[in-house]
């Protein structure tokens, strides 16, 4: 990963700074302490690893609500822009933007893109190192191993799975084997109880004797219920004629009322027949509708002598339109005087509106009375000639009343007319056809009582044939003897008793018979299933040994695994510690030049540093050589990833001048010989960096109040 660029906004106590890195390039952040040199290590650390602490509003600048960092870098060849929008009591807002294609991930979505390029916890480890920081060399040995595994974990992760899955499979079998043996164990302690037949209680040949003496007895029993049925056939047949006789009683009394009724309405029909006389009705419906005729005649004589009324009352329109034009110029003549006389008493002459002198206003008063007097003349002119238009008006409307009604008399005197006349010619037909009707009642009447009479004779017929038929069933009634027929059903009844007895008796043998061969039968299948059973079981218990020893064999073979996977963890840990104690060692020699030495041993999972030809522990250490020890460590974490740019934070705070110019010139070496692209170290030792620039090139920034220069 190479820095691009870097732009900070309010952030701290930084209100505003901009810089573009170079590549190569070593670049000294200098300044006193509190001076706001480390914010641009703090504002990296929370761009690309998200790594603050506190919250965002600790992080924006005191006289802000809002600030904001923007970070350019290269990563595998391609740029990529992080920026942070941090807003006061709301939190931040961190967009990823890739430059080559323009597509953006914001917040985790950008955070886990990052994760996806490596800018893990790893990297930053072997990135950046913090003031103080001595992670490695003061932790205890164990915890030393666990930070190598976590680092390199894409290498032991695997490993570790695999020895954890291999117990989980060595858990998973021996479980499998203590279910198998108890399943084993039931299987071998269960139980198998045969049951004994049961004694028939007779023999098979008196079994058949039986069962034909029963089939004797039931061929008895249907004869006797066949003899019984046809005793029953013959009461209901007894009962049957009964009803019979009962019903045809019924039909001759209702027959005979039925011709008594026939009777009489034949009687009435005659009676009819003799009281009709037409031509009296006849001539009680003609004075009926002549009634009608001569209301309606009454009507017509009654609107024949109203005559017509000559309109002949006229109006002079004209003159009462002269009257009413000379009545308003009269006013306008009146209203002019009047005007006159108010121009008088005000002292005006109304002429030329001089000052009023010689005129005459009597004269005046003289002429405005002459004029209003003829203004009220000619008001009550054309009062009276309205009054006279208005009477003329309404003797005209009743004229015309009265017309409309003579006009409305003419027709209706036509109308009842022809009304009249319709009348008589309607009244002609209603008599032919009372007429008519009278005698056609006549001939139904005379026919209704023809078929009365042919109706009476068929009632009186069949009485008779009734009456023969029913003497002959009650004849009849004497074949059947009660006493005989109820005796012998009687003893039908014992004698069928008496069958069903011996048969229910000889089938209660024959069921005991019948059970006990089931019961048997049951008996036999059960210690079949038994003995199948005990063949299953057998098999399945050397089934299940079987699968023990397979299972066994498993577990073995996961616990070679398990043994195997284990060496190949301690192998692969050796490796890596060989390789880091050389990249270490290379460190120590360009600082110590020669002078010191750094090992790694791990024992029993724990990473022991030792240092000196004693091999002491590196916690025994000077403060600055426990720093350089563990910025050899950080050195040698970098080449094992590969990493090209990184950020040291005080990483000479408690060397001499002498230690730290030594170490400054080693890390200018380290760029000019391309073992990093970029290093950015922040210090507060001001003195060391003119040293550097006149024998190296290296980019200064100090920062004062906040403010770089």
């Amino acid at each position: 990963m190479l820095f691009k660029r870097l732009e900070l906004k309010n952030f701290r106590m930084v209100k505003d700074f901009s810089y573009e890195f170079g590549n190569p390039e070593f670049l000294l952040i200098d300044g006193r302490n509190g001076q706001g040199k480390s914010t641009v290590n703090q504002a990296i650390q929370m761009a690309l690893f998200n790594d603050y602490i506190g919250s965002f509003d600790d992080y924006i600048n005191w006289d802000h609500d809002k600030a904001s960092i923007d970070f350019e870098f290269e990563h595998n060849g391609t740029s990529y822009n992080v920026s942070m929008a941090l807003t006061r009591g709301k939190g931040s807002e961190r967009v990823l933007t890739d430059r080559s294609t323009g597509k953006t991930y914001k917040n985790k979505n950008a955070v886990d893109q990052l994760v996806s390029f490596g800018v893990t916890s790893q990297m930053k480890a072997a990135m950046i190192m913090k003031e103080q920081e001595v992670t490695v060399v003061d932790t205890s040995p164990a915890q030393r191993r666990d930070l190598l595994q976590s680092t390199y974990q894409e290498i032991f992760d695997p490993i570790n799975a695999s020895i954890e899955e291999a117990k989980n499979e060595v858990k998973e079998h021996k479980d499998n084997v203590d279910k198998l043996s108890d399943k084993k164990q039931e299987i071998e302690s269960r139980e198998y109880e045969e049951k004994s037949f049961e004694r028939l209680p007779f023999s098979e040949s008196e079994y058949s004797r039986i069962k034909d003496e029963v089939g004797s007895l039931e061929d008895a029993k249907d004869s006797l219920l066949k003899e019984e049925s046809r005793i029953e056939e013959k009461k209901a047949q007894k009962k049957e004629l009964e009803r019979e006789i009962d019903y045809k009683r019924r039909q001759l009394l209702k027959s005979k009322d039925d011709l008594a009724k026939d009777e009489a309405e034949y009687e009435k029909k005659n009676s009819e027949l003799s009281s009709i006389d037409v031509e009296k009705e006849i001539s009680e419906y003609v004075k009926e509708l002549s009634e009608s005729v001569e209301s309606l005649e009454g009507e017509l004589a009654g609107i024949e002598d109203l005559e017509e009324k000559s309109l002949d009352n006229s109006f002079d329109e004209q003159e009462l339109s002269k009257c009413t034009e000379s009545r308003i110029n009269t006013e306008s003549r009146l209203d002019a005087i009047d005007h006159k006389i108010g121009l008088i008493d005000q002292g005006a002459c109304p002429e030329c509106g001089r000052p009023w002198e010689d005129h005459d206003k009597e004269k005046i008063q003289s002429e405005r009375e002459a004029i209003a007097k003829e203004l009220a003349e000619l008001q009550e002119k054309e009062r009276q000639l309205k009054k006279e238009r208005d009477r003329i008006a309404e003797e005209n409307k009743d004229i015309e009343r009265h017309n409309r009604r003579v006009s409305e008399n003419r027709q209706r005197i036509e109308h009842l007319k022809k009304q009249i006349e319709d009348k008589k010619e309607s009244n002609r037909r209603l008599i032919d056809e009372r007429r008519k009707s009278i005698e056609s009642k006549i001939e139904s009447i005379k026919e209704s009582a023809k078929s009365l009479g042919n109706s009476i004779s068929a009632f009186k017929q069949f009485i008779e044939n009734a009456e023969k038929e029913v003497a002959d069933k009650e004849a009849s009634l004497n074949e059947y003897d009660d006493s005989e027929i109820e005796g012998r059903i009687q003893d039908i009844n014992e004698k069928i008793r008496s069958t069903r007895e011996s048969i229910k008796e000889l089938n209660d043998k024959l069921q005991d018979f019948d059970d006990t061969v089931r019961r048997n039968r049951e008996i036999e299948q059960w210690n079949k299933s038994i003995e199948e059973k005990r063949q299953r079981d057998e098999k399945e218990i050397e089934d299940t040994q079987s699968q023990i020893e397979s299972v066994e064999k498993k577990r073995e073979i996961a616990k070679e695994a398990i043994t195997t996977l284990q060496k190949l963890s301690v192998f692969s840990l050796q490796e890596i510690m060989s390789t880091l104690q050389n990249y270490a060692q290379e460190f120590i020699d360009k600082v110590y030049d020669g002078r010191h030495s750094l090992y790694f041993e791990e024992k029993n999972d724990k990473l022991m540093l030792l240092y000196g030809p004693r091999k002491q522990d590196v916690k025994t250490a000077s403060g600055y050589e426990r720093k350089v020890f563990s910025l050899a460590y950080k050195y040698a974490f970098g080449k094992g990833f590969g990493i090209e740019s990184i950020i040291l934070d005080e990483p000479d705070s408690q060397a001499d001048t002498e230690y730290s110019k030594n170490l400054f010139y080693l890390l200018a070496e380290l760029i000019e010989e391309g073992v990093y692209s970029q290093i950015m170290l922040v210090t507060h030792k001001d003195d060391l960096k003119q040293m550097l620039k006149s024998e190296h090139d290296i980019s200064t920034v100090t920062f004062n109040q906040g403010e770089a220069i």
